[in-house]
C-alpha cells in the first residue's frame, strides 16, 4: 500500500514542522495566538498536503511583509500558507468573511494561546507563592490566572477579549454551563485585584486588609479549578473538529 505509507510519511513530516513552527514563533516571534487550518486541522491529509496556519499579532507592518517576516524566521522545509492578521483585523474578517468564521475559526485548532500560556505560569507563580508564604502573591496570582485563562476561552472561540479584568463580566461571556458550579467562587477573586496590587488601598497601617492562609488557599483552589476546566474544554474542542 505505497499510497498509504506516503500518507502517512507525509502526515508524520507535517506534524514534525508545525511543532518546529509553534516553538519558534512562540520563541521569538510573540503572536498572541497560532492557528492551523485545512487539511492538518481536519484530519483529511494525502501526499501532497501542505500546511495552513493563521497567526494573530499586533504589528504595524504591511500585509505582505507579516508574510514575508514569518518566511524568514521559520525556513519551512513544506509548502506553507501563512497569513498574518492584528487581533482587530482577525476580529472584523471574523464577523465579515464566511471563509474565515467556517474554515478557521470552526473547524481550525488553536495552536498556541499566549494568554493560557501566561495563565499556567501565574498557577505555577501562586504555587510557589503559597510555599514561601506570600499569600498576598497567591491571591495576586490567582486572579490573573482565572482572567487570563477565560479570555484565552473566548479567544479559542473567535472573540476578541474585553479591557476588563473583572472576572463577574468575563464569565457571563463563556457558556453558562461551563463554570457553574464554582461561578460565584471565580468572581469572588475580583476582590482581590486591588488590594495586592496597591497598598494604599489598604485600611490603616495594619495588615489586617491584606489576604491570610485561608484566603490564599481559597484563591489557589479556584484558580486550579478554572485553568482545568477551561483547558479540558478546549482540548475537547479540538478532539470535536477531529472526528
Amino acid at each position: 500500500m505505497p499510497k498509504l505509507d506516503a500518507v502517512i510519511t507525509r502526515k508524520q513530516l507535517l506534524e514534525a514542522e508545525l511543532r518546529r513552527y509553534v516553538a519558534m514563533l512562540q520563541e521569538t516571534y510573540d503572536p498572541q495566538s497560532v492557528w492551523v487550518f485545512g487539511s492538518m486541522a481536519t484530519g483529511t491529509v494525502h501526499e501532497w498536503s501542505d500546511i495552513d496556519l493563521v497567526i494573530v499579532k499586533e504589528t504595524n507592518q504591511r500585509f505582505l511583509e507579516r508574510t514575508k517576516e514569518v518566511l524568514k524566521l521559520l525556513q519551512p522545509k513544506v509548502g506553507l500558507d501563512v497569513l498574518v492578521y492584528t487581533p482587530s483585523e482577525f476580529d472584523q474578517l471574523r464577523q465579515n468573511r464566511a471563509f474565515v468564521q467556517d474554515e478557521i475559526v470552526s473547524k481550525g485548532k488553536v495552536l498556541y494561546e499566549r494568554w493560557l500560556a501566561f495563565a499556567r505560569e501565574d498557577l505555577r507563580m501562586a504555587e510557589l507563592a503559597m510555599t514561601e508564604n506570600l499569600y498576598n502573591q497567591v491571591c495576586f496570582h490567582a486572579q490573573q490566572c482565572a482572567e487570563k485563562t477565560t479570555k484565552a476561552l473566548l479567544i479559542a472561540q473567535g472573540q476578541t477579549p474585553p479591557r476588563t479584568h473583572r472576572l463577574g463580566d468575563l464569565v457571563n461571556l463563556l457558556s453558562p454551563n461551563l463554570l457553574e458550579a464554582i461561578a460565584l467562587d471565580v468572581q469572588l477573586l475580583d476582590r482581590f485585584y486591588i488590594p495586592t496590587r496597591y497598598p494604599d488601598a489598604l485600611p490603616g497601617f495594619l495588615p489586617e486588609g491584606l489576604p491570610d492562609i485561608s484566603d490564599a488557599q481559597e484563591a489557589l483552589i479556584v484558580a486550579r479549578q478554572v485553568f482545568e476546566i477551561i483547558a479540558q474544554d478546549l482540548t475537547q474542542s479540538e478532539g470535536e473538529r477531529e472526528l
